[in-house]
């Protein structure tokens, strides 16, 4: 049987969304760029403007339903969606985006316009209440939040009493202290280090002068 395929006639009036449906129309210019929020949970300060959004999201969140299970790895997910985006970027390498200004790939749109924003135009539209901090990702500023205001490491060294906000410094920890790999060589002399942040911030610090030559 052969679908018909019926060519989307209403057009939001700012962006390139298509549909139709008035009704869909309405509740897109509502939600994405009056950003009205109607549906409000009854146990956080979470708002949509899709009364299925907000349904997801208690499963998710607060009743902890993750019925969608991969093949492949232990990952779980309230929505499909997810799910299908999981095993395609993580399992298929499947990254349909690409950077126009860079080698950066993605899965996901909405991570191409942050990357573009964060890294090529340099908006940081994301701000702590707390300090100065600013960042383009809201993961960056839970983040920031849980380790420099509220002291939380949740990641602890099973060799010595070190502990983390994340999860990479742990790993970076084991590896340069415990396991001493230490694969980021400077050019310049013989300091190593597991992580690259590291061996930036020592070529600028230290070798400042002799890059500054060349």
């Amino acid at each position: 049987m052969e679908k018909i395929h019926q060519e989307k006639t209403l057009e939001c009036e700012f962006c390139q969304y298509k549909t139709n449906y008035k009704g869909n129309l309405k509740k897109h210019i509502k939600a994405v760029h009056e950003n009205v929020k109607d549906f409000e949970c009854e146990f956080c300060d979470f708002k949509t403007a899709y009364n299925n959004t907000l349904t997801k999201h208690i499963k998710a969140i607060h009743e902890n339903r993750k019925e969608f299970e991969c093949q492949y790895c232990q990952y779980k997910s309230s929505q499909e969606g997810n799910l299908d985006r999981h095993i395609k970027s993580v399992h298929e390498n499947v990254k349909s985006f690409e950077c126009q200004y860079c080698h950066y790939r993605t899965n996901l749109k909405y991570n191409l316009n942050t990357h573009i924003k964060a890294v090529h135009e340099n908006i940081k539209s994301v701000e702590c209440e707390f300090c100065d901090f600013k960042t383009a990702y809201k993961t960056s500023l839970t983040h920031h939040i849980k380790s420099v205001h509220e002291n939380i490491k949740p990641f602890e060294c099973q060799y010595c009493q070190y502990k983390s906000s994340y999860k990479n410094h742990l790993k970076g920890h084991i590896k340069s202290v415990h396991e001493n790999i230490k694969p980021f060589k400077c050019q310049y002399c013989e300091y190593k280090t597991s992580q690259k942040g590291h061996l930036k911030r020592h070529i600028i610090s230290v070798h400042k002068n002799i890059k500054s030559f060349e």
